[in-house]
């Protein structure tokens, strides 16, 4: 959650403006996100496949993780 020079919460995902950070908050966990770790190459990877529609970016360990989370929701 950020602060505002105007006294105002922000959102951490959308970044809505806020009288008060409780919510800010409430709006962030409305959202439903969900956190992946990924590595620094794996997201490179996602962001060209996403641009360019080459599966061959898409190796087999960065699809393994996506599918384990997309499994916890």
């Amino acid at each position: 959650m950020s602060i505002l020079k105007n006294g105002k919460y922000l959102c951490g995902y959308c970044l809505k403006p806020y009288d008060k950070p409780f919510d800010a908050e409430a709006c962030k966990d409305s959202h439903e996100l969900i956190y992946v770790p990924l590595s620094k190459a794996d997201l490179n990877r996602l962001i060209n496949f996403i641009y360019s529609k080459n599966d061959s970016y898409l190796n087999e360990n960065l699809v393994n993780i996506l599918k384990r989370y997309m499994k916890g929701t």
